[in-house]
């Protein structure tokens, strides 16, 4: 199969009743270059990722900026500043710094947030009291006055100003 970028790649699918699979084995230099990259990284994260293939590519998308499926399809071989920046964050992860704060961001429902070792790194269950003050703030006029105390990062305040605008939001860290 040719991708949109020309280079020859040969996948194979695999399906099972646990799931689905997808292997792909570069058939160009500029392709395997960033297999090789890629091999390197899930050998390195085996011992601190969940998932070391999934983790490495969502690493390596993030420090070049792209989404992690235009991997597959990088019309060049890496730079050398972009292999010493990967090797850098990998190291880091490799280490056991969390991957949020190697990647220097975090999902948090609708938002992007930036998040450095300064701020505890928001987590999923803390979504669940996102959803009860918005189901707290559908039932109330508008403005509500809502405090966010020892916000941290911010992420209730700002995923409820995002979701619920038209209140009044404060946030403040103890």
């Amino acid at each position: 199969c040719r991708c949109g970028h020309g280079a020859l790649v040969h996948f194979q699918l695999s399906v099972s009743p646990s799931g689905c699979t997808v292997q792909y084995e570069a058939v160009d230099a500029v392709a395997a270059e960033w297999q090789a990259l890629l091999r390197e990284a899930k050998q390195a994260l085996t011992e601190v990722a969940e998932s070391p293939q999934a983790e490495a590519e969502w690493l390596l998308s993030e420090q070049l900026g792209i989404d992690r499926s235009q991997l597959r399809v990088m019309p060049r071989a890496p730079t050398h500043a972009e292999r010493q920046q990967f090797a850098r964050a990998l190291a880091r992860r490799a280490a056991g710094e969390p991957f949020a704060y190697v990647a220097g961001t975090q999902p948090f429902r609708r938002l992007q947030l930036q998040v450095t070792p300064a701020v505890l790194i928001p987590r999923a269950d803390t979504e669940l009291l996102v959803e009860w003050t918005l189901e707290i703030l559908r039932g109330m006029a508008k403005p509500a006055r809502v405090m966010d105390a020892c916000t941290g990062s911010g992420c209730v305040a700002l995923a409820l100003a995002d979701e619920a605008p038209g209140h009044r939001y404060w946030a403040s860290d103890c």
